[in-house]
């Protein structure tokens, strides 16, 4: 029973970071929508920091890709994020970034 609260505790520490992903892609469909293209920079979208974790936002060929990481894996997180233009949060369940071939978070 302790082993699984501690588990569920560590996993809630990655919510923010899922919330913030969505939000992100709100912001990146808005800003799409007034300025033609995508941004390429989190500060182009007026995000919050999130304590614990490093977002990090950038073009690509084919639109924008924003990855989340914690900062200490396993204190602040335990799973790292990975969102593009498809709307599709991808995760890693190690202390290595998610990448566009990572695993669709179900």
């Amino acid at each position: 029973v302790v082993s699984n609260m501690v588990k569920m505790r560590a996993r809630m520490r990655d919510v923010p970071a899922l919330q913030e992903m969505r939000t992100i892609m709100q912001a990146q469909r808005q800003y799409r929508s007034r300025f033609g293209e995508y941004a390429g920079d989190l500060s182009q979208l007026g995000a919050k920091p999130i304590p614990g974790w490093t977002f990090k936002v950038e073009k690509t060929a084919t639109g924008f890709a924003v990855r989340a990481t914690p900062v200490v894996f396993g204190k602040d997180g335990r799973r790292a994020f990975y969102l593009d233009e498809r709307g599709i949060v991808r995760v890693s369940r190690g202390p290595e970034p998610a990448t566009a071939e990572s695993p669709e978070i179900k």
